[in-house]
């Protein structure tokens, strides 16, 4: 025990500072620089690639955009429109105007359209129409149910 308090009692007495012996800077600094000339290095490397690539994609490609040279023409039908609201407001009106009027829809035929609200009426009080074969389908078959439930009873 003597011996361990005696090497306390040198480290406790000695002169502040620090020890040579534990760090050496000198290798530090060295893999600091190698470091540094590697990552320079691989980005010198890196440029020079991107720049053999793309000259060599500009040599054997055609130019972007071959209309820039070129007077542009108008694109083919359909084109887009150059005020769509207003387009829509005038085609809303025109359909308005066909489901609220009366018209000739085929004049030798005698076809006529009648305005949508009169349409609705008509419906309403006479109901949808009706094949005649199918009405005759359909009474067939609600008297053929009502002769087979029974008989199966």
């Amino acid at each position: 025990m003597e011996e361990n308090s005696r090497h306390l009692g040198e480290a406790v007495n000695s002169k502040p500072g620090h020890e040579l012996r534990d760090v050496k800077v000198g290798p530090i600094v060295w893999f600091c620089i190698g470091l540094f000339l590697m990552v320079a290095f691989s980005f010198w490397i890196t440029r020079v690639m991107f720049d053999y690539f793309a000259e060599r994609e500009a040599k054997s490609s055609p130019p972007a955009v071959p209309l820039l040279s070129e007077r542009p023409e108008l694109p083919p039908e359909p084109r887009l429109q150059v005020s769509p609201i207003q387009a829509r407001k005038q085609i809303r009106a025109a359909e308005d105007n066909v489901l609220n009027s009366y018209g000739w829809v085929d004049q030798p035929s005698g076809i006529v359209r009648i305005p949508i609200d009169r349409a609705m009426k008509l419906l309403a009080e006479r109901g949808l129409p009706v094949r005649a074969e199918a009405a005759r389908r359909e009474s067939g078959m609600k008297m053929e149910g009502g002769l087979g439930n029974e008989g199966k009873r």
